[in-house]
């Protein structure tokens, strides 16, 4: 019983670390290629500022 105990808090230490690693904040680099790849996008569909405007906000969101 201790060993399923123990074994059961390992597992819960392990993935509350890995969630944490994952919830970083973006990085500048990562937040330039997001502006890099939304002009990108604006460029190949025609976007007007307004339109490309929405779409970096929703990038930035995710």
């Amino acid at each position: 019983m201790k060993n399923i105990l123990q074994k059961s808090i390992y597992v819960f230490l392990f993935l509350l670390i890995g969630m944490n690693a994952l919830a970083q904040k973006s990085t500048p680099k990562h937040i330039q290629k997001i502006h890099d790849k939304t002009e990108e996008m604006a460029t190949v569909m025609d976007l007007n500022e307004d339109q490309k405007a929405k779409i970096l906000e929703i990038k930035l969101m995710c």
